[in-house]
């Protein structure tokens, strides 16, 4: 399934369920390879989370942000990737 994801997110600022759905499947494979890479750089020891678990986490968080204008893909790829680090 490809999708626009301009208009994806600019349905979910309008709080539309399928956007947010339509965009998370559609940058799960991006925000997967954002999660394992700012896991990678931790200590073994004290990662207690997967790059999936962190990526369910994160999208979670952008589910509550009904308000967002987003700019693009760039624009939540990058929030995505500063809610990660703060996770």
């Amino acid at each position: 399934m490809n999708v626009d994801i301009t208009a994806a997110l600019g349905n979910w600022a309008r709080a539309d369920p399928d956007a947010r759905g339509a965009v998370f499947a559609q940058l799960h494979a991006a925000l997967s390879c954002i999660a394992a890479r700012l896991l990678g750089g931790e200590r073994s020891g004290d990662v207690l989370l997967e790059p999936g678990m962190l990526v369910n986490e994160a999208f979670l968080k952008l589910a509550d942000l009904d308000s967002m204008t987003w700019q693009g893909r760039a624009h939540f790829l990058a929030t995505a990737a500063r809610i990660m680090r703060q996770v």
